[in-house]
């Protein structure tokens, strides 16, 4: 996952966490560094020109795995677990139907090793077969742990929550100069009921229990 350098009215790098508001996140971003125009072209692309995403748009410094990088302002977005695992279940699984596509923006295309399964399970299926599913690169990427993708939360100076993507839009008026408008993207399915049980919570908390242990909860 990439992390975003910025020479603002001081250096600021964010690091990106899928199912964090990365994407409203690299929106405002965008707004920051005086782009607007780009979100302009990112619908045109939408309507069937070459597809960049948001992400994309917003100048990634690396698609690296975490790696420390100097700056004054150092920002992460945090989300419970469990809240966190619904919210990609949700949009990931059942809106975006991940488990049908064959490529991958990083990986390009790719062998469907989950054929055999149902395209689009329920919460069950998806949690009984979560290994297997793991094959599939869309969800090992927006499944992967907090920490994988934000190191300790002692590397940071601020740590917002993702009820909290207000905070970031003034900390990035801040340090830009700029007026910023807070987008809520890639909220699709969220509106979803699902029912859940304890032993599907006690699994999602075993699964990520390194989360809960380096304070990413």
């Amino acid at each position: 996952m990439p992390y975003y350098f910025k020479n603002y009215k001081k250096t600021f790098v964010y690091y990106l966490c899928p199912k964090n508001g990365c994407t409203s996140i690299a929106n405002m971003l965008i707004q920051a560094d005086g782009n607007i125009k780009l979100l302009d072209e990112e619908a045109d692309n939408e309507n069937g020109k070459e597809f960049k995403s948001t992400h994309h748009l917003a100048d990634p410094t690396t698609n690296e795995d975490w790696a420390p990088c100097e700056a004054k302002i150092k920002l992460a977005v945090k989300r419970d677990p469990v809240e966190r695992f619904i919210s990609g279940f949700k949009n990931r699984i059942l809106y975006h139907k991940d488990l049908i596509k064959t490529t991958h923006w990083l990986t390009g295309k790719f062998e469907n090793l989950t054929s055999h399964l149902p395209e689009v399970p329920s919460m069950d299926t998806f949690i009984e077969n979560f290994d297997t599913y793991w094959l599939n690169p869309w969800v090992a990427e927006h499944f992967q742990t907090q920490t994988h993708y934000l190191n300790k939360p002692n590397d940071y100076t601020h740590i917002f929550d993702v009820s909290e993507l207000d905070e970031v839009r003034k900390l990035l008026e801040e340090l830009s100069g700029k007026t910023i408008v807070l987008p809520y993207l890639q909220a699709g399915g969220n509106n979803r009921y699902l029912r859940f049980n304890r032993e599907k919570i006690n699994w999602i908390k075993e699964k990520y229990a390194i989360d809960y242990k380096n304070g990413w909860c």
